[in-house]
């Protein structure tokens, strides 16, 4: 049996001096190299694997200059939009040889930056973000970029800086739903969610707001604020209907807002969609717990992921003084779930 080296690993130059051969020759047949013979290719992978040989991965990308890792920050895996992403990107990115490591902020800056000196430690060769409110740490972002690493923002922007993202047409969406909704006869419509500070779906209320007069529904419409979280959808929720505010249908800034706000339509007694008509972003599996019909937009996340990984790929194809900023948008999808029939029927396609 093979002696191992002090750590208990086997190496390539314990393989190489039983076949006879330099290490160099053994790396080579590893990464199948054409000028190694068949027969010399089959011979160092039987031993390695009857030696019990694993490569070492950081040596091999210090020599590569090149980790095949990509980083990739999300923000929470409980909310099922982004699951979907991050399963994209994991998938895209291994077709293609890269190993992602996927890392969480939780909506925390300093979660968000311990994850980004980690990767940064790490050399991964780029970095896909969906950033934190705020985005306090895209001064850090622009420096790993400047030093070389590719940083590709997915679903939420970093303006700041002009990082390169792919995401949802935020205005077309919009005018979609509104218009949907208006041919649907509902004229007091109300948006819930963040609608001031840093939260990243102010932009989406912003939106709302601009795009109410162009179909004629703002003078009944009108807006509720509260965290992007069910439990302050559903109180602040409760609050406005009891102070007799009306309306025949709410769009919710996410999936979370939507649950909580159903809760609260439920509770005052209100029928959906025979009353009020929910609309929720992110196609949340959440939401289907109300055990009513509604109508969300599908942001397609795999078409996402696939974008970002792309993009990412030729990022790294380039030198960095040859990077341009990329704002890509992906279509979205206007979808009726109905809760009796437990099916879904795609209104339109947006982008």
């Amino acid at each position: 049996m093979a002696r191992k080296s002090a750590r208990g690993k086997v190496t390539l130059k314990m393989i190489s001096e039983r076949l006879g051969v330099s290490p160099a020759t053994v790396s080579k047949a590893l990464r199948d190299s054409t000028d190694i013979s068949d027969e010399m290719k089959a011979k160092v992978r039987a031993l390695t694997e009857a030696m019990g040989y694993h490569p070492n991965w950081m040596a091999r990308s210090l020599a590569r200059r090149r980790s095949n890792l990509l980083g990739v920050i999300v923000p929470d895996l409980n909310i099922s939009y982004y699951a979907d992403l991050a399963q994209g990107i994991y998938e895209c990115a291994h077709e293609r040889g890269y190993e992602p490591i996927i890392m969480f902020h939780h909506e925390s800056p300093e979660k968000e930056r311990k994850n980004l000196q980690f990767l940064y430690s790490l050399q991964v060769d780029g970095i896909l973000i969906n950033g934190t409110n705020g985005h306090l740490n895209s001064d850090f972002l622009w420096r790993i970029r400047s030093e070389g690493t590719p940083v590709v923002c997915y679903d939420r922007k970093i303006p700041k800086y002009g990082f390169s993202c792919v995401a949802i047409d935020e205005e077309k969406t919009m005018d979609s739903v509104l218009g949907f909704l208006k041919r649907c006869k509902r004229r007091r419509i109300a948006y819930i969610g963040p609608t001031e500070g840093t939260d990243v779906t102010v932009e989406r209320f912003q939106t709302f707001f601009d795009l109410l007069g162009r179909h004629g529904l703002a003078e009944q419409s009108c807006s509720i604020s509260c965290e992007p979280n069910a439990p302050a959808a559903e109180n602040q929720l409760k609050r406005a209907l009891a102070e007799g505010i009306t309306f025949d249908a709410i769009v919710c800034s996410g999936g979370l807002v939507a649950y909580g706000a159903g809760r609260a339509i439920q509770e005052a007694g209100l029928r959906m969609p025979e009353d009020v008509l929910l609309v929720e972003y992110g196609d949340n599996s959440i939401v289907q717990r109300l055990g009513v019909s509604y109508i969300t937009v599908n942001q397609s996340p795999f078409e996402m992921s696939q974008t970002a990984v792309e993009l990412m790929e030729t990022c790294l194809k380039l030198p960095p003084e040859e990077w341009r900023p990329q704002q890509i948008s992906v279509p979205a999808k206007l979808i009726f779930y109905d809760h009796n029939r437990h099916t879904e029927e795609v209104i339109e396609t947006i982008g």
